[in-house]
């Protein structure tokens, strides 16, 4: 496999990914306007660092997150 083809694919899982999210996001949405709770309720949205490699979630010693956070 080129790495052309290699990165198209990666491109097209995170974006099937982002898709997927968001059809999901939208169906809770949805329910919670049918049930009426939609004004009393926070929904809160988490993610991780993202796809396992690299620059993924492999581990949290991350240029990131010293950036951020010093570690002592």
């Amino acid at each position: 496999m080129s790495d052309e083809s290699a990165r198209k694919r990666v491109m097209a899982t995170i974006t099937n990914t982002i898709l997927r999210v968001d059809v999901g996001m939208g169906l809770l949405s949805d329910e919670l306007k049918a049930a009426g709770l939609a004004d009393n309720t926070l929904v809160v949205f988490m993610g991780d660092s993202g796809l396992p490699g690299t620059h993924g979630k492999v581990t949290s010693y991350k240029p990131r997150l010293h950036a951020r956070m010093p570690v002592r």
